[in-house]
């Protein structure tokens, strides 16, 4: 006895489509792990600090509730890793800015060549925040002999007319030898 498969042209009874409240918007959105998926892109586009689900979620569709939740998180995440980045790049100007004003007087360089040198600014700063002078100086003079400098005091440049060298006794004519001399 052989069995005969169903060729017939009439469609399934289940398969049409059916006039009445199902043909709604609301009823023909797929549900299930295709909403989940579907649901993530129109969140991306949602308003990021309203996270409230607005929409009535009926008890039978457990997976577009699951997909809202999860798109809700995924934004979140977002914005506190936006919010992250923001801080810690706030932080890392702060800390080049407090290096900057407490390098070593003995120092003839910026901190712009500590962090050419590959010095990080959260090395110099101690656990509690305050800035480590050693570890500082310590860069200063590693950065130094790295590009040659020598370290010490300042170094000065002297310009013509530069009388800083003894102040205490004036080298040229004073005003009143220049006035007697005119007489």
């Amino acid at each position: 006895m052989t069995t005969q498969a169903n060729t017939s042209t009439q469609p399934d009874a289940d398969t049409t489509p059916k006039p009445g409240p199902a043909a709604t918007p609301e009823a023909s959105e797929p549900s299930g792990p295709v909403a989940a998926v579907t649901d993530a892109p129109a969140a991306a586009n949602e308003n990021p600090d309203d996270l409230s689900t607005t929409e009535p979620i009926e008890d039978g569709d457990g997976g577009n509730k699951a997909g809202r939740e999860a798109a809700k998180y995924r934004r979140q995440l977002r914005d506190t890793e936006a919010e992250r980045d923001t801080l810690t790049g706030t932080v890392e100007t702060l800390r080049k800015q407090l290096i900057n004003q407490n390098m070593p007087r003995s120092s003839s360089i910026n901190s712009d060549a500590l962090w050419k040198a590959g010095h990080a600014p959260a090395e110099m700063f101690k656990d509690d925040g305050s800035i480590d002078t050693e570890k500082l100086a310590e860069a200063a003079k590693a950065t130094h002999e790295l590009f040659g400098l020598s370290y010490g005091a300042k170094s000065v440049v002297r310009r013509s007319g530069d009388r800083s060298e003894d102040l205490s006794r004036p080298s040229g004519p004073t005003w009143g030898e220049a006035l007697d001399a005119a007489k």
